[in-house]
């Protein structure tokens, strides 16, 4: 084989291989980031949910409160 086929091949081998990292790292982190993002968005949902429900309560305990005259 020439040496310079050699070379094409060994290069081209190369920039392959440093695609299939570069494409496997660029998973892994999308992966790591989409778990971050869904805890996240599960905290903020049942954050939300607390907050709801003791403004609901409030404003039940309000209302019970105009409707008897408190």
């Amino acid at each position: 084989m020439n040496t310079c086929v050699g070379f094409v091949l060994q290069r081209q081998s190369i920039g392959t291989a440093s695609i299939q990292y570069a494409h496997w790292f660029l998973k892994e982190m999308s992966e790591e980031v989409n778990q971050v993002i869904t805890a996240i968005c599960e905290e903020q949902c049942m954050l939300a949910d607390k907050v709801f429900c003791s403004v609901c309560m409030h404003y039940f305990i309000l209302y019970i409160c105009i409707v008897i005259d408190c």
